[in-house]
């Protein structure tokens, strides 16, 4: 006899987002690190704007594609 483990209980928005997600077949997504760097210079820096912000981080990591993460911060900006 196999013993089911205890099913953690969610609060009400992670429950209705799940659904919604298997509802629409939509992944819930994650900002990448250099998105998340980005949107931290621009909050940062007063004088900081979001051309500055992403040639900072462009230039700190060469291996990040410029339209790879503006299609990302498209989605949060």
């Amino acid at each position: 006899m196999q013993i089911k483990k205890p099913i953690a209980k969610l609060g009400a928005k992670e429950t209705r987002l799940g659904v919604e997600a298997k509802k629409k077949k939509v992944k819930i997504c994650k900002k990448s690190s250099s998105a998340r760097k980005v949107l931290q210079l621009m909050d940062a820096d007063e004088d900081a704007n979001y051309k500055k912000a992403l040639t900072k981080v462009l230039k700190a990591d060469k291996r990040i594609s410029k339209v790879k993460l503006e299609k990302e911060l498209a989605r949060y900006i």
